[in-house]
């Protein structure tokens, strides 16, 4: 259970880390951030590209919800949970957060 925390914290860091890096070298220089179009079968020339959401999603690992949680809920349907200060860690970053389970 430790060993998870540890990879799950491990990686979003890293994520971030790159995150920031990227943004930051963008708002030094002075360049514009471009957004990459992608072509799909609705494909429109008539779209606007930079009003697409270029927000990150990273996805964080859920948790089993313990036994005792589980006896103490029963009216809900728990069965997995993020910590918030992951969530709003990632938030905090300007990302958007995906629950894995």
């Amino acid at each position: 259970m430790q060993s998870s925390r540890v990879i799950v914290a491990a990686a979003v860091l890293a994520a971030l880390s790159i995150l920031s890096t990227l943004n930051g070298a963008v708002a030094r220089s002075g360049g514009r951030q471009v957004v990459n179009k992608y072509f799909d079968i609705n494909d429109d020339a008539a779209v606007n590209v930079n009003a697409e959401y270029t927000r990150p999603i990273v996805g964080i690992l859920t948790q089993e919800v313990s036994n005792f949680v589980r006896r103490h809920y029963t009216d809900k349907a728990y069965s997995s949970y993020i910590a918030a200060s992951y969530v709003k860690f990632v938030e905090g970053a300007g990302g958007r957060v995906v629950p894995i389970w």
